[in-house]
């Protein structure tokens, strides 16, 4: 038994990651919670029952990856919530593959096994697979595309690129302001190992045809609804509303435009309240810089606390699942921040600034809109990556100091 476990140790931590997030799963059963979660099922159950994809008529007020998914799992399991929440769970769990490829790529595979081992356990991972929220599939094509993006540093094979931009692309229709990453395989296109003009042509060109299949037709599809231009989602602009209004806090909720404006909104065509809105957010922003300023500083903060968003969606006290969560983050966002500093190599530095900047510039692009962990909490598996090699390295300089 322990010989089969020291052989097929990956096999092991990926199961048990999967076991830990059913068994949240089982305990959580059928229970939605937050607001998102019954629009998600909602427009499956459109897409399902009535043929259309919206709320109550065709629309598009969020990115569709994640409706679609839902429905593809309720039209197998006849709508249940549990068994959604269960493949959910699983593709949690496999996303650990891409995870271990990327612990292996910047370090070697011991710390890539303790990464996988302490994301197998993570407390707010394991939370989040209970929810119908799109971060847990986001680690996955987070986890994918990072991996990918590591191995094009040091080999710009077009099939890479080819893989990339598909899980960028469904990243762009899962969540999109992650799609960011996009700007990353353009910069190592050009500044890869192959210098040949001609090599760095196609594999931009393979990037955008792959990223395009995904999210072209998308495009198409509400430019004729809406009329807009490259529009992915309603929820965009009024994210930004909700987080540059006169209102506005640093905290994730906040007024809604329908509370705040009455009657005159709520007449409005839906289109009309989008470009209403995005108007409103842009002047406000133009006329109260400095409050934006402290404001974007604010919600940047809040990205990266604890608690930036209670855990308990009514706004209680945190209570011990929140200070459970809270001791087993900080730790990882330390470890993680100093790994640069204990790199012992130029690949491990770089590898090490790479993963950080993606680390906080999603923080960046948050802090414009609104904050929450939740949007955060995929970002905490690369950083536990980082963490698992500071441990390491101090563990080790223990042991030779221990026998000095």
């Amino acid at each position: 038994m322990i010989g089969f476990i020291k052989k097929n140790i990956k096999l092991v931590i990926i199961l048990t990651a999967i076991l830990a997030r059913i068994t949240a799963v089982l305990i959580s059963g059928d229970k939605l919670v937050y607001g998102d979660e019954f629009q998600y099922i909602k427009i499956a159950k459109n897409l399902i029952h009535n043929g259309f994809y919206g709320l109550d008529a065709p629309d598009a007020y969020r990115p569709p990856l994640y409706s679609f998914f839902i429905a593809a799992l309720f039209f197998i399991s006849h709508d249940s919530i549990v068994f959604a929440k269960i493949i959910q769970a699983i593709v949690g769990g496999i996303a650990l593959i891409f995870l271990f490829g990327i612990g292996e790529i910047i370090f070697d595979k011991r710390i890539s096994l303790l990464a996988g081992a302490l994301y197998a356990f993570y407390p707010l991972l394991i939370y989040l697979t209970t929810a119908l929220f799109p971060q847990t599939i986001l680690c996955f094509l987070l986890f994918g595309s990072v991996y990918i993006l590591l191995k094009i540093r040091n080999d710009n094979n077009i099939l890479l690129f080819l893989s990339g931009g598909i899980f960028i692309g469904l990243i762009f229709l899962l969540v999109p302001p992650y799609a960011f990453l996009f700007l990353f395989f353009i910069y190592y296109a050009i500044i890869g190992k192959t210098i040949n003009f001609k090599k760095i042509i196609l594999n931009i060109i393979m990037l955008f045809f792959s990223t395009s299949i995904f999210v072209l037709p998308w495009l198409i599809r509400n430019n004729k609804l809406t009329g807009q231009i490259g529009y992915i989602a309603d929820t965009g602009i009024l994210n930004l509303w909700l987080g540059n209004n006169p209102t506005a806090k640093a905290q994730h909720f906040t007024i809604s435009p329908e509370a705040y404006y009455g009657k005159e909104y709520k007449l409005m065509l839906k289109i009309k309240q989008i470009n209403f809105l995005k108007n409103e957010s842009f002047y406000w922003i133009k006329t109260n810089p400095i409050k934006f300023f402290k404001i974007s500083i604010h919600k940047f903060l809040k990205f990266y606390s604890p608690y930036g968003m209670s855990t308990n969606p009514k706004g209680a006290k945190m209570g011990m699942h929140g200070i459970i969560i809270a001791i087993s983050y900080i730790p990882i966002l330390f470890l993680g921040i100093i790994s640069v500093v204990l790199s012992t190599t130029k690949h491990m530095k770089n590898s090490c600034f790479l993963m950080l900047f993606i680390f906080f510039i999603t923080g960046f692009i948050y802090s414009l809109f609104i904050t929450s962990i939740r949007f955060r909490i995929p970002l905490d598996g690369l950083m536990i990556v980082l963490a698992s090699f500071s441990i390491v390295f101090i563990w080790d300089k223990k042991k030779i100091y221990k026998y000095l």
